[in-house]
């Protein structure tokens, strides 16, 4: 999961890791959970990010890895489970977990190459 932080958001997140008691028996051991549970106990609501199809924005895999994969086979799904968890939406955002040369190559493809077909 990824989330889209707001500076009110960062403010209470820093009161909640200044101030431990409002999220102290969180999920402490992963990050996003942990995050996720402090914005919970703030008050502070989670929002889904997919677009009005239900496909993702937010990427947990590199983008070589859903390429090769021919999507995500499976994905987190805690707002909205019944919601499709198919792949991709038409405009991604953002990848987790891309090592610099998958960087290098996507932009090298985005903005290197041109097709056969344009004028």
């Amino acid at each position: 999961g990824s989330f889209r932080l707001t500076g009110y958001f960062l403010r209470r997140l820093q009161s909640c890791l200044v101030n431990l008691h409002p999220c102290s028996l969180l999920y402490i051991s992963v990050r996003l959970s942990y995050i996720g549970a402090c914005a919970n106990a703030l008050g502070i609501p989670l929002i889904d990010s997919r677009d009005t199809n239900g496909q993702r924005h937010f990427f947990s895999e590199s983008p070589f890895k859903v390429m090769a994969s021919k999507g995500m086979k499976a994905g987190f799904r805690f707002l909205h489970p019944d919601k499709s968890n198919a792949c991709c939406a038409d405009h991604p955002i953002s990848f987790h977990y891309i090592e610099p040369h998958e960087i290098y190559f996507l932009d090298y493809l985005v903005h290197g190459t041109r097709s056969l077909f344009t004028e």
